[in-house]
């Protein structure tokens, strides 16, 4: 029985994040801002019930840009305000739940959808 329950709350607490990146990030710059896309996460890679999503921009020196949430039923998101002047380097996502967050998505590098792990 201790087995059982070690085993119950072992399984809880390891499925409870996402646990795969979401693909097929890709970005471009427009008039507005930074649009970024992803593929939506599959049910079953959720863990638990998805949040969200955050959308990480870095610049080319490395540093971070921004880090922005969006809805569960996102695949979408257009950040008002970046310009190239900018000098956005990669652009990563990752799903989140109330347990915490999953992994990110490789690095998606300038405008092509060429992904750096």
């Amino acid at each position: 029985m201790v087995l059982f329950k070690f085993i119950y709350y072992l399984s809880f607490f390891l499925f409870t994040v996402p646990t795969h990146a979401p693909e097929n990030v890709f970005f471009s710059l427009t008039p507005i801002g930074l649009e970024v896309t992803w593929d939506p996460l599959p049910v079953y890679f959720h863990g638990y019930v998805l949040d969200g999503y955050t959308v990480e921009i870095w610049k080319t020196d490395n540093t971070l840009l921004g880090a922005y949430s969006q809805a569960a039923d996102s695949s979408k998101a257009i950040i008002a305000g970046i310009k190239e002047h900018d000098n956005v380097a990669c652009v990563a996502v990752n799903g989140f739940t109330k347990y915490g967050n999953g992994p990110f998505s490789g690095c998606t590098l300038e405008e092509h959808g060429t992904l750096c792990t």
